[in-house]
């Protein structure tokens, strides 16, 4: 199944503002890939999903290959405007992470995504993983954003795809793909890193922001209802939201994390 590249087009612009996170956590998440990965000078890292550059960028300030792939080139024409061209040491290509990766075989020490892995095929994902990595040993990491349970954006999500599924509108859970790509890893043999909490923060959040970022994307949950079906589902949750918090504009504080984690190859 091919990508449609155009919804993360769409969320080009936008993307630092709505999903981005601070330099320090940023930062932090490098190191800490490096470090798991014992990456040495010239290694290779190939992120897949590498969007606008939130952790590119600073895994390419290492001595690494970086090789950074996504489906749109509108997030990877903002990518290439954060970069310093002297440097030697990256390249970005648009690419389908469901269709073969173009990347040679055996050639990769890293194998990094953060926040996609849910969007794309698994059985194919860890196929074109074990095929371009290392010989000498590879490691997958995934990185996610860890959120606490009775937090305004996760309780926000939860009625959201409830709302979707009333609507005829299902969609794969991103636990149940979660317990998919463990089962794929470790019947190849590979050897599970436990999550990592790598930087935890603060922060407040309304309704109103998440019915808002939803209003930015042209889909909703990982799928593309129709225009229609989108308006009602977010009109629908509006309504609930005011009930539920009092108003659109109630802020609670919550904490967030980011979460890494993966396979030893």
């Amino acid at each position: 199944m091919k990508i449609s590249h155009a919804p993360f087009d769409y969320q080009a612009e936008s993307y630092d503002s709505r999903a981005g996170l601070s330099p320090e956590i940023c930062d932090a998440i490098a190191q800490k890939i490096l470090a798991i990965a014992q990456v040495q000078p010239n290694d290779l890292i190939v992120e897949i999903g590498a969007g606008t550059g939130i952790i590119g960028e600073w895994l390419i300030q290492s001595s690494c290959e970086y090789l950074g792939l996504d489906i749109s080139d509108q997030m990877l024409d903002i990518f290439r405007q954060k970069l310093d061209n002297k440097q030697q040491n990256w390249k970005l290509k648009q690419a389908d992470a469901n269709q073969v990766l173009p990347v040679p075989d055996s050639s990769t020490k890293v194998i990094f995504s953060s926040r996609t892995i849910h969007l794309l095929e698994l059985e194919h994902i860890v196929n074109e993983s074990f095929r371009i990595a290392h010989r000498q040993g590879a490691v997958f990491l995934m990185g996610r954003i860890q959120r606490q349970p009775n937090s305004v954006r996760e309780t926000m999500r939860k009625k959201m795809r409830n709302l979707l599924q009333e609507h005829g509108l299902s969609q794969r859970q991103k636990e149940q793909k979660h317990s998919q790509l463990n089962d794929l890893f470790l019947d190849r043999n590979s050897t599970k890193i436990d999550p990592i909490e790598v930087s935890s923060w603060q922060v407040n959040n309304t309704p109103k922001q998440s019915i808002d970022s939803w209003q930015q994307k042209s889909g909703l949950a990982g799928i593309n209802p129709p225009i229609a079906v989108k308006e009602s589902v977010l009109s629908e949750l509006e309504i609930w939201a005011k009930t539920k918090f009092n108003s659109l504009e109630t802020s609670i504080e919550s904490e967030e994390a980011y979460i890494l984690e993966g396979f030893f190859m």
